[in-house]
């Protein structure tokens, strides 16, 4: 089920789940064996997008539930937006990523070959996480994920399986509270005095991870009439014992199918700690640490992962309080689907985008980008500087629905890479210089190109993009993220190159892709992306000021990646036409 080896009946033969089994630097060991591997369920990218909605509404259920049950746990009477902004990222994260592993044991049990399966000892206490940042963390593990297949195998009873006299234990830093220095907690203390008192009496717009630059964002709240409020208080907390009583006394669904008994018995087993056991404590350091009366929040990454902001605003929404969510970064408004997009414009009173809207949702407002704007633009570049080719880096398992490549498909991502360096020109090679992504997520990206002689190209990834740009030519973008709004928001030549098997678009963003093909930026193959590379590389700055192609980016960032100079002024009066 796992890169885990203690876990492989080495002399028998052997059937992999998936490439996620099968770590590049161990392939003398597993490149020895009498395997298979399973053929990915989502390989099918319609199923996958199906399944997308279909996990919607089983997410919206449980939620539904979760709702009644912890309100009656904590004798509270949250509603359920309240319960939607506390719990909502990790629910919707937890049930994707279950169905997925569920899905792959299942088609297992179809095989019909399968005579066992070893499993490690664990105690279920072990893997409860205490918050969602903890859970992030571990999910992609190879050591949770072990476990969540035992759980599942374990429970369909339908695989034979043998539990070995090995343990699966947690990650050493799984659940512990890092160690702050002295120095570190006076001027935290300091900080989190002045980020509850001063905002309490002077603002009424809070700003917490609003994703501004800290000059930007003095000028935009001196500009409100505020004081600046830069710095978000720095909250942790030491997570409780269990309470598996508490957690038992879960009431779920009663009539349900298979995969929803699987969930019923996992979401008690899983649900973080700062939910159930920490909740109260969870709610004291929040109230304690942020103003009492916010008229308005606005944020850009807090809404996800920082359990005592979402405590907080959730609370103040229950209020009659305003949350206002600012887009923080690429494929918003162009993924066919986006879990995290979908999460966001729920549960914020206004979405802020970078230009884009949708008719399904009239609560998002295109202002131009902060990040964007704040970009200037490349007059001055290396023409015989590197080309500059910008790898993603993305999970072995499934974590999170959107349209990416997942799992083992990130190795057609990167084998598409290798096979445009196969066709580059011997010239354009000595440019080409390829920027990894952090973190790796063991898919050995250095390792892999060692392998076939292409390690020369690469490079870590060190300092700003936009700065790395002084020293190029030209930037190959190779996922659809904010590599190429932010090289468009700079003016630089950029080349778009993205596999549409695994970057779907949505309808209402087509036209803006199809304009950016027809002029040669956006390219869904290699073989077409390396012969434009071949034919400008010389010159990539005539190419690019060429009317058409300018005309067409404009376009585009118009729709995606709006900026403006005056950007602050038009933040200050939309939040003013808020007030």
């Amino acid at each position: 089920t796992t890169a885990l080896e203690e876990t492989w009946k080495k002399e028998d033969q052997i059937l992999f789940l998936g490439d996620w089994c099968k770590i590049f630097v161990r392939k003398h060991i597993w490149s020895n064996l009498d395997y298979e591997t399973l053929n990915y369920h989502w390989n099918d990218r319609k199923e996958y997008y199906e399944d997308y909605k279909y996990l919607d509404g089983i997410y919206e259920d449980y939620l539904q539930i979760l709702y009644h049950e912890l309100n009656l746990i904590h004798n509270t009477s949250y509603s359920i937006r309240f319960w939607r902004i506390l719990i909502g990222p990790w629910l919707r994260y937890f049930i994707d990523a279950i169905f997925d592993r569920y899905r792959s044991i299942i088609i297992v049990q179809e095989f019909n070959k399968i005579s066992s399966t070893w499993i490690m000892k664990n105690s279920d206490e072990d893997w409860i996480p205490k918050d969602i940042n903890n859970f992030y963390n571990v999910f992609r593990d190879d050591r949770w994920n072990h476990f969540i297949y035992g759980f599942i195998i374990k429970n369909l009873d339908q695989i034979p399986f043998t539990i070995i006299d090995k343990t699966n234990c947690p990650p050493k830093d799984f659940n512990n509270l890092t160690e702050t220095k002295l120095f570190s907690r006076i001027k935290n203390s300091i900080t989190n005095t002045y980020a509850r008192n001063i905002p309490q009496r002077f603002n009424n717009i809070i700003f917490v991870d609003s994703y501004f630059d800290k000059i930007d964002l003095i000028k935009l709240q001196l500009n409100l009439g505020q004081l600046p409020y830069l710095k978000s208080p720095v909250l942790d907390l030491n997570d409780s014992k269990v309470e598996m009583g508490c957690r038992q006394s879960f009431k779920l669904k009663m009539k349900c199918d298979q995969f929803e008994r699987i969930l019923n018995k996992l979401i008690p087993l899983q649900i973080p700690k700062i939910y159930l056991e920490d909740f109260f404590r969870l709610k004291d350091i929040s109230t304690n640490a942020f103003p009492n009366n916010a008229k308005y929040i606005f944020t850009a990454n807090a809404y996800s992962h920082n359990e005592f902001f979402k405590f907080w605003s959730a609370s103040q929404v229950e209020r009659g309080n305003k949350l206002f969510i600012g887009q923080h970064g690429g494929n918003f408004g162009t993924d066919l689907w986006a879990q995290d997009e979908d999460h966001q414009i729920k549960i914020s009173d206004k979405f802020l985008s970078w230009g884009w809207t949708n008719n399904k949702h009239d609560n998002i407002i295109p202002l131009p980008s902060p990040k964007l704007s704040s970009i200037k633009t490349k007059n001055n570049f290396k023409q015989s500087g590197d080309i500059l080719s910008v790898l993603a880096s993305l999970p072995r398992y499934f974590y999170c629905s959107y349209s990416v490549p997942i799992a083992g498909q990130f190795l057609d991502y990167i084998n598409s890479q290798i096979k445009l360096l196969t066709l580059l020109n011997s010239e354009v090679l000595e440019y080409y210089k390829i920027r990894m992504d952090n973190p790796d997520f063991d898919w050995n990206i250095q390792e892999r190109f060692k392998d076939i002689g292409f390690d020369y190209l690469l490079e870590k990834r060190v300092g700003s993009l936009i700065d790395r740009l002084d020293s190029s030519r030209l930037c190959i973008a190779t996922h659809n993220a904010t590599v190429f709004l932010e090289t468009f928001s700079a003016n630089f030549p950029t080349i778009v190159f993205i596999d549409p098997q695994y970057y779907e678009i949505r309808k209402e963003a087509k036209q803006y892709f199809d304009l950016l093909h027809e002029v040669g930026i956006l390219h869904y193959n290699a073989t077409s992306t390396a012969k434009k590379i071949n034919d400008i590389y010389k010159n990539t700055l005539d190419w690019w000021k060429i009317e058409e192609v300018q005309n067409a980016k404009d376009m585009f960032c118009e729709r995606f990646a709006k900026k403006d100079l005056n950007f602050l002024k038009l933040w200050e009066n939309q939040f003013d036409e808020f007030d």
